[in-house]
């Protein structure tokens, strides 16, 4: 995992931003400061820890910690892409609108969400994104490469999506039961 942490002098410039790796034993080392333990904070515990661990060196006002380098995947119905998760926590909802929310032919009842586990093996969860009991699910917030994978409609031959698409189908239905009707059930006088 990477975390950027930037620092600006309060006259509203921007400074430079640092990304710092996190090492194997949780700390970031910061220049002239040394190794800040951050591994299991929030990001503002984070902050909170870098701000105090930079005090007695530099005067700064605040610093700015985000994550970097973790991101998540839509695949399927016209939305693919991979997106960064630049929040400590990011829902399946904000996740559906980063992506332009879903196509009209996307199947909301099953959607499913594949997350690898710690010992590498692969849990799919398939879920109704219109009922409540996603609130409770423990795929409510999205983890690092989470694929999110929606359906198409099965049953969904031609779609009327809107009043003007409504309108056309009508007149092309009535225009070809006219012709229909001209070329087959005319009678010549």
């Amino acid at each position: 995992m990477q975390m950027m942490s930037g620092s600006s002098s309060g006259s509203g410039e921007m400074m430079d931003l640092y990304t710092n790796l996190i090492h194997p034993n949780g700390s970031i080392k910061l220049p002239l400061v040394g190794e800040v333990y951050v591994q299991g904070l929030t990001l503002r515990e984070a902050k909170a820890a870098i701000e105090e661990s930079i005090k007695p060196v530099l005067k700064l006002n605040s610093v700015d910690v985000r994550m970097m380098g973790q991101y998540f995947s839509i695949i399927g119905a016209g939305k693919s892409g991979r997106f960064p998760i630049t929040r400590e926590k990011v829902n399946i909802f904000q996740a559906i609108a980063m992506a332009g929310d879903f196509g009209f032919y996307a199947d909301r009842s099953r959607i499913k969400i594949l997350r690898e586990n710690v010992d590498g093996s692969t849990q799919i969860k398939v879920f109704d994104i219109r009922s409540v009991d996603i609130i409770h699910s423990e795929y409510y917030y999205l983890e690092p490469d989470d694929v999110i994978f929606l359906q198409p409609m099965k049953e969904q031959f031609f779609g009327v999506s809107t009043f003007w698409t409504a309108v056309s189908t009508i007149i092309t239905t009535f225009s070809f039961g006219v012709i229909i009707k001209k070329s087959f059930f005319t009678t010549t006088p």
